[in-house]
C-alpha cells in the first residue's frame, strides 16, 4: 500500500510540473479559458488552412465559424 501511495504521489508531482510547463509556454498565448475541445477546433483552423496563425484561429473560433460537414473535428 505505502508502495502505491508513493507512486500516485509522484505521477501527481510529474502531473502538476506539466500542467505548469504548458501554462508557463502557452497560456500568455491562448489565455486560460480554452478546453480541449475549443482547442481542438483552434487546431483544425490552422490544419485546415482556415486560419494563418493563433490568432485568426481564436477569432474564427469567437466569431462561432464552423467547418463545412466533411471537415468536422
Amino acid at each position: 500500500m505505502k508502495a502505491a501511495r508513493s507512486e500516485y504521489e509522484s505521477m501527481e508531482a510529474v502531473l502538476q510540473e506539466q500542467r505548469l510547463s504548458v501554462a508557463q509556454k502557452y497560456e500568455t498565448v491562448l489565455g486560460k479559458d480554452y478546453k480541449k475541445e475549443e482547442l481542438d477546433m483552434l487546431i483544425a483552423y490552422l490544419e485546415r488552412g482556415k486560419a494563418a496563425n493563433i490568432s485568426e484561429a481564436q477569432s474564427l473560433y469567437k466569431m462561432g465559424a464552423r467547418l463545412t460537414d466533411e471537415e468536422e473535428v
